[in-house]
């Protein structure tokens, strides 16, 4: 074949190539990538995620070659994942349809919420001649934690058994329940301190193997044992004090649970380690019986009276 006759079919392939490319409309070949896909990561090393990206037809002309790389999320390139690139090429009329492709997770066991990464298509800018479209054009790879917290849940209730107020010398019954809401067991430690106008009466637990103490320097009660607490264990202590004065309408009475391992173990939710019980007093009732005294010497609380009389309050 002469130089010519090459010259004049590349021209014609050429034009035909331009002609389709610029009348491509729906039954171009579509490229899409899976859509997402969710992945343990493990407590070190790395682990492998497979993503497909494929073609729904062939190329009629020319080949299509589609680029992809990983972008961050809330998963980081080097700490999280290993960043990855390339480009797959879908060639004419018979190709390979679909290429599936690895991309690696890293293992760590720092407790962390779920974590995503993207993997993302695009045109690598030398497919002029031949129309194409994206499908789904961005992978999600999702990182899930698989790690457990070191912590304990611990958490504090406390309520009292009075409704209505509280009378001098009455005693007053406070309940206090401790939980560990896990993961992890823990021996606990409970606090409680009363109200200046309260006398402590005394103090008991159901678990019985806790010993409480009460010192009235700082009027605080102390629950600690040697007992570990498991996941969903439980405690009551049962606290009962005696009201003093009504010199406050109302006596607010503050406890607090913590780990007591030693290493003291850390609380992921510290908002539940604190609680209070409120009571509210009765008012004095005061009767004010007022007498006179008559000349005659003697007090009356009513009566006739002389005229001219001298009478004393």
């Amino acid at each position: 074949m002469g130089f010519y006759s090459r010259v004049l079919i590349s021209f014609i392939f050429l034009f035909v190539s331009t002609l389709l490319y610029a009348e491509g409309g729906s039954n171009d070949p579509q490229v899409t990538i899976t859509s997402s896909k969710s992945i343990s990561e493990g407590d070190s090393g790395t682990k492998r995620v497979t993503l497909d990206i494929s073609i729904n037809s062939c190329p009629s002309l020319m080949p299509i070659k589609i680029k992809y790389t990983t972008s961050n999320g809330s998963a980081k390139a080097g700490s999280d994942y290993e960043s990855s690139s390339g480009s797959v090429t879908f060639m004419p009329l018979s190709c390979q349809k679909k290429y599936s492709k690895e991309f690696r997770v890293k293992g760590d066991t720092q407790v962390e919420s779920d974590e995503k990464f993207y993997v993302l298509l695009s045109d690598n800018g030398t497919n002029s001649y031949q129309k194409f479209h994206f499908g789904n054009q961005k992978a999600t790879i999702t990182i899930k934690n698989d790690d457990e917290s070191q912590n304990a849940d611990l958490s504090i209730n406390k309520t009292n058994n009075k409704s209505s107020r509280v009378g001098i010398g009455e005693v007053v019954t406070y309940t206090i329940i401790g939980k560990n809401n896990g993961p992890k067991s823990s021996k606990i430690f409970i606090w409680d301190t009363l109200p200046d106008n309260m006398e402590f009466v005394s103090v008991s637990d159901s678990s019985g193997s806790f010993s409480c103490s009460y010192s009235s320097s700082d009027r605080k009660i102390r629950c600690r044992g040697a007992r570990v607490f498991a996941k969903s264990s439980t405690v009551t202590v049962t606290v009962k004090a005696k009201l003093l004065n009504n010199k406050s309408d109302r006596l607010r009475n503050y406890v607090g649970i913590e780990s007591d391992d030693s290493p003291k173990k850390g609380d992921d939710n510290s908002g539940n380690n604190r609680d209070s019980s409120d009571i509210y007093t009765k008012s004095a009732d005061l009767k004010v019986d007022k007498k006179v005294k008559r000349s005659n010497g003697k007090y009356y609380n009513s009566g006739s009276f002389d005229l001219g009389e001298t009478i004393t309050f």
